[in-house]
């Protein structure tokens, strides 16, 4: 089938280099939404009129303005790997130190919905993290601290991947980050709106310090033809491990991140208590709370 010696050593040889290729990005992340890079930009910062009209009377149907998606979703998405976004324009995501990406929202558009389900809370968000989302100027070191009230509703989810640029999961992220904001996030649940002064999807270093996140990802599989072509069969869905925080330690410590950038995860969207992450982000400016 593969057309190669009969042995273990050299199938599996072919099948490694096989695999390899069938990961390789081919299309460019633009191409999803045919919309032009400052709609995409505008869209992961939380604008647009995705995230900004409802459904009203017969007119603006998530369904139909954003059909593109589950286009996309259904036709490519399981078998097409995309290519990264992250650059001087899209900079929510250009050089993710902790190899992460997470998307924050505080509203909804689905069903008459307003607002998502609350599963985090918003602790800090620093306003130089994110200048080209925010158009504050990163020198200032501006930042809010949130007093959150249970009437505050959030929703976050993420995805990691490996240092290693040949893992399964650092070559397809592309594919992990439309899947989680564009189909699971807009499409699938109608989550839309950031948390204000903050990019909606971003590195996690750009986006608010938060109690909590859910963790989500994309499962690794292939197929084979009769001609021995392999194609890369990928499956998106929610970690084992449930939140991003307990994945990012379960990958440290495979050795497939630093301990360094697990317990950044951790302290920045995993501390389950935002009187702990506020009272050590304001420790790190010698800062305390007054009360």
């Amino acid at each position: 089938l593969l057309g190669v010696a009969n042995n273990a050593a050299t199938i599996q040889a072919t099948l490694t280099t096989k695999c390899k290729a069938a990961t390789e990005a081919t299309v460019a992340f633009g191409e999803i939404t045919y919309k032009g890079r400052q709609f995409d930009k505008a869209f992961f910062d939380g604008e647009t009129s995705w995230n900004e009209q409802v459904e009203n009377d017969g007119k603006y149907v998530l369904t139909q303005d954003a059909g593109r998606v589950k286009s996309v979703h259904d036709a490519a998405a399981s078998t097409t790997v995309f290519e990264w976004p992250g650059s001087d324009y899209m900079t929510n995501f250009d050089n993710c130190a902790a190899n992460a990406v997470t998307c924050c929202y505080v509203g909804a558009r689905l069903n008459g919905a307003t607002d998502p389900d609350d599963n985090s809370d918003v602790c800090v968000v620093e306003l130089y993290a994110a200048p080209k989302t925010n158009h504050i100027q990163a020198n200032g070191g501006a930042y809010t601290i949130f007093d959150g009230s249970e009437d505050d509703k959030t929703y976050c989810h993420g995805f990691m991947y490996s240092d290693d640029e040949d893992a399964f999961d650092n070559k397809v992220k592309a594919t992990t980050l439309f899947e989680m904001a564009m189909y699971d996030g807009l499409y699938s649940k109608g989550y839309v709106r950031n948390v204000p002064g903050a990019p909606m999807c971003g590195c996690i270093e750009q986006m608010p310090i938060v109690s909590n996140a859910a963790c989500v990802e994309t499962k690794e599989g292939y197929s084979i033809s009769a001609d021995g072509d392999i194609s890369v069969y990928m499956t998106y869905g929610a970690c084992e491990e449930g939140s991003l925080s307990e994945k990012a330690a379960v990958m440290a410590d495979a050795g497939k991140i630093s301990e360094g950038t697990a317990l950044r995860i951790k302290d920045r969207a995993g501390s389950g208590d935002c009187e702990k992450s506020t009272a050590s982000f304001m420790n790190s400016k010698f800062l305390v709370k007054s009360a």
